[in-house]
């Protein structure tokens, strides 16, 4: 029996359905990204804090892999098919992005390169034991930079994804400002030089924050546009 012929507004819808669905998934995994893994750390061994932010970075870099692959297998036999979004890779490939795509494939593909001719492969692949570094995280964190970057294409997804992460720094500065004042709950098996919050030292708590000094301030420059525009705070 013939196929039948997929009508064009069904087609559109299905196409319109799935591009939403990939980037939902891809906005709420670097929403938890976020939030997760600056928070995350445990204080039961010498690694309480590398290997479980590691660990969570790479979790979700495969829990992103598994939902595009379910989402493109869910497309077989139907319209549109699996991969129709072959065509905005081409146009992002004759665009502007094209030096970004060749440096997230560079990095990818000589990562795994030096992975494969390295003389501890499997340390190179998973990383030492006290970084966790590797062509593993590496390819994760490729992997969530794609899925912020589907999620940044949209203005409204763009902004509650940097307000979500403004927010997830809060409670690492209150952590801070604890310990600063010598009063930190926690029983470190190692304590930590200095102000370290939890991201387990001084060094990369600043540099955390320097990252996330701009996100905050851009939230709070739109939320004041948005109160000016208003009369009134934002709703």
């Amino acid at each position: 029996m013939p196929a039948r012929k997929a009508h064009p507004e069904r087609s559109e819808r299905a196409g319109r359905e799935g591009s939403w669905t990939v980037t939902a998934w891809a906005e709420a995994t670097c929403q938890l990204a976020g939030l997760l893994v600056p928070l995350a750390f445990h204080t039961l061994g010498t690694v309480g804090f590398e290997a479980t932010k590691v660990l969570l970075v790479r979790l979700l870099g495969l829990v992103l892999v598994l939902g595009w692959v379910g989402l493109e297998a869910s497309r077989i036999g139907s319209t549109p098919g699996p991969f129709y979004w072959r065509g905005a890779l081409r146009d992002a490939w004759a665009g502007p992005l094209r030096w970004i795509l060749v440096g997230a494939l560079g990095i990818a593909l000589t990562t795994a390169a030096s992975t494969v001719t390295s003389v501890a492969p499997l340390v190179s692949l998973l990383g030492s034991w006290d970084r966790i570094q590797g062509l593993a995280t590496v390819l994760a964190g490729l992997v969530l930079g794609v899925a912020a970057m589907l999620t940044g294409r949209d203005p409204d997804r763009r902004r509650l994804l940097l307000i979500v992460w403004a927010l997830g720094s809060a409670p690492v500065c209150l952590y801070a400002f604890v310990q600063f004042a010598h009063l930190d709950p926690v029983s470190w098996l190692h304590q930590p030089l200095g102000v370290g919050s939890t991201l387990g030292s001084s060094t990369a708590l600043a540099t955390y924050l320097a990252m996330m000094f701009p996100v905050t301030l851009a939230c709070t420059i739109l939320a004041a546009r948005s109160a000016l525009a208003t009369g009134g705070p934002p709703a």
